[in-house]
């Protein structure tokens, strides 16, 4: 019987290597299917007998050298801009090194995407979710210095931090108001996938994948003693006055002695000839700022308001730059005017150590090293009768770069742009979580890990109390995902503990670089009722922590929290403070809403090792930045 099935296997087996034999095909520089005399590129690839590539193609130089590896969902062999990558799909140099190595998904960028230079160096790393950027965006130059760093969320960049580096390592974080948004085209078939098969880094800052995004309703939220009509439409920011001239201000502080780099495009739509109207910089109040205004023929002023009396500091004449309304780009062509030419100016602002320039385009109309503003809002200033455009806004600040390297992953860089850590405990249910007030004062963004079902979850938080004096902080889980926790196993003590009790803490030390972020138990006693100098908010305990245990809690062996930890003495060994959990329910009280705190402990009568072990879901590390 099985001699009898050999001839059948071997036909179909035939058959299968005819079906799929492997052929050659040769391609010009823009990818289109040529004669080998005057190929740029050789591809060899297998296709069934319905003509749908088989595996993994490859294309390789003319000299032979490899080009591309990976598979395609979908080819079209004529124009190769509308194929549809599948899978991971590598570039390569010529000189074999890796160029680019990405993720797709039936054309669409899903996973993790990675670039180097030609010398093997990192030049990008970057996360996408169904075609847009989704985690950590980081780019290096060849030197290993950081280039750029954001995180993204569903194409959006989340959080305060975007950073642009320069190549001697001086970083700004660039805040980017687009009032003037270009649409892609559609127009040609397959112009995203081609899009797709590249980097921001490739295209520079013109992608803003470095520039935070600004909100919009900075600027469109009036307040009552604006006097200007605020409207904003894909074009551009519409300001308007009445009869009398209005400021629109952005109540966003603003450091003028470190490095600040403003710039704005302004057109005027309505007015008079000589109606002057602009930008506002060191803004205080309407009776202190300082102005840098234009007319529609060019005509500039900077001048500088104090209690309401003006000063002239600068006037000449500049010159317009002109735009059209662009619809859309088109790959390979120029871009499209859909609108009548509009003249603009582009107002150029830059302070450091208090030398402020001012600049209209490339052209600089003022300059002092003797500043004297006393605001830190920005804005704009319209003419009476008038009505200006708005097309764009960014904001340019010097900023501390996070910790990333060009030899560590994704998620790593992501733990290293936090700026700090510390330890908390949760207090109710719902999500409030007690800390340190020096553990979160100052920070822009907080983000817990907690430990949940066994998987550790991050979720966002905000402060809702401070207290400086006892060093206490209340923060609260604001996210979506969070799901309320059944009951809190401990309680707070409020009864002064005697010296010579048996205690331990809890908290996360060194948790971004030595020391991991699994949660640390280590023991003690209760040395004093005391704490520095005879402070009677604290105990000083003999148990060994370090930076990173501020915030967690300091418990005895029957499950009561009986402090918080909050410092250390550096000079002496295994001694520190913990702050009295009195002072806790004292912090508590003020909240909107009492939290629903056990007066009762379930850990009482349990082994350490199995109350560590309960405890872990409600010791949160925490993250700020």
């Amino acid at each position: 019987m099985f001699r009898k099935l050999l001839p059948f296997i071997f036909l179909c087996f035939s058959a299968s290597l005819v079906a799929q034999k492997t052929v050659k095909e040769f391609f010009n520089e823009d990818w289109k299917q040529c004669d080998s005399a005057v190929a740029s590129y050789y591809r060899m690839i297998a296709y069934d007998d319905k003509g749908v590539p088989v595996g993994v193609v490859r294309d390789y130089f003319i000299s032979g050298e490899l080009q591309w590896e990976g598979r395609f969902s979908f080819l079209d062999k004529y124009d190769s801009y509308n194929s549809k990558h599948e899978g991971e799909c590598t570039w390569y140099y010529k000189n074999g090194k890796k160029q680019t190595s990405t993720y797709y998904q039936n054309g669409i960028r899903s996973g993790t995407s990675k670039g180097w230079y030609e010398n093997g160096t990192r030049s990008y790393e970057s996360s996408y979710k169904q075609g847009q950027l989704n985690g950590v965006y980081v780019s290096w130059y060849e030197s290993g210095l950081l280039q750029a760093f954001a995180y993204y969320e569903n194409g959006e960049i989340i959080g305060p931090d975007a950073y642009n580096c320069d190549e001697f390592g001086e970083c700004g974080a660039t805040e980017k108001y687009n009032f003037f948004p270009p649409k892609i085209s559609k127009k040609k078939k397959g112009i995203e996938d081609f899009m797709n098969m590249f980097d921001f880094n490739n295209y520079g800052s013109d992608y803003g994948y470095y520039s935070c995004k600004g909100d919009v309703k900075d600027f469109t939220e009036n307040v009552p003693s604006e006097k200007l009509k605020t409207t904003y439409k894909e074009e551009g920011l519409i300001l308007a006055a009445s009869k009398e001239p209005g400021i629109k201000t952005v109540f966003k502080p603003l450091n003028y002695s470190e490095l600040l780099v403003i710039t704005t495009k302004i057109t005027h739509v309505k007015g008079d000839a000589t109606a002057k109207s602009g930008f506002v910089f060191a803004y205080q109040d309407d009776k202190n700022y300082h102005s840098f205004i234009i007319d529609k023929d060019g005509n500039y002023e900077v001048g500088q308001y104090i209690d309401g009396a003006y000063t002239e500091l600068s006037k000449g004449v500049a010159y317009a730059g002109s735009d059209y309304d662009y619809d859309y780009y088109d790959y390979g062509e120029t871009k499209k005017k859909t609108g009548k030419n509009e003249k603009y100016y582009e107002l150029f602002f830059m302070s450091y150590k208090d030398t402020i320039q001012c600049f209209v385009g490339y052209t600089p109309i003022y300059k002092t090293a003797s500043f004297t503003g006393t605001g830190s809002s920005i804005g704009y200033k319209v003419a009476a009768n008038s009505t200006i455009k708005i097309k764009e806004l960014m904001v340019t600040r010097k900023i501390d770069a996070p910790f990333v390297s060009a030899d560590i992953d994704a998620k790593t860089m992501k733990n290293k742009a936090w700026k700090s850590t510390g330890s908390g405990f949760v207090v109710s249910t719902d999500g409030y979580i007690v800390t340190n007030h020096h553990v979160v004062d100052g920070a822009n963004e907080i983000e817990v890990d907690l430990v949940r079902d066994g998987n550790v979850i991050s979720y966002q938080c905000e402060v809702i109390l401070k207290d400086e004096k006892s060093d206490l902080a209340v923060i609260k889980i604001k996210d979506e995902t969070f799901i309320n926790f059944k009951s809190i196993p401990y309680t707070i003590q409020t009864k002064l503990e005697e010296v010579g009790t048996n205690v331990y803490a809890l908290g996360y030390p060194f948790a971004m670089s030595t020391l991991g972020n699994e949660l640390k138990y280590t023991e003690g006693s209760i040395n004093a009722r005391t704490g520095m100098d005879g402070n009677i908010l604290a105990y000083q305990v003999s148990a060994p922590v370090q930076p990173g245990n501020s915030g967690g809690p300091l418990l005895d062996y029957d499950g009561n929290v009986i402090g918080v930890i909050n410092s250390k003495l550096f000079y002496a060994d295994n001694v520190a403070f913990a702050v009295k959990a009195n002072y806790i329910l004292n912090l508590l009280y003020l909240l909107p809403k009492y939290p629903d705190y056990p007066v009762t402990t379930t850990l009482k009568g349990k082994s350490a090792s199995d109350q560590v072990t309960i405890l872990r879901e409600y010791v949160p590390l925490i993250k700020v930045r």
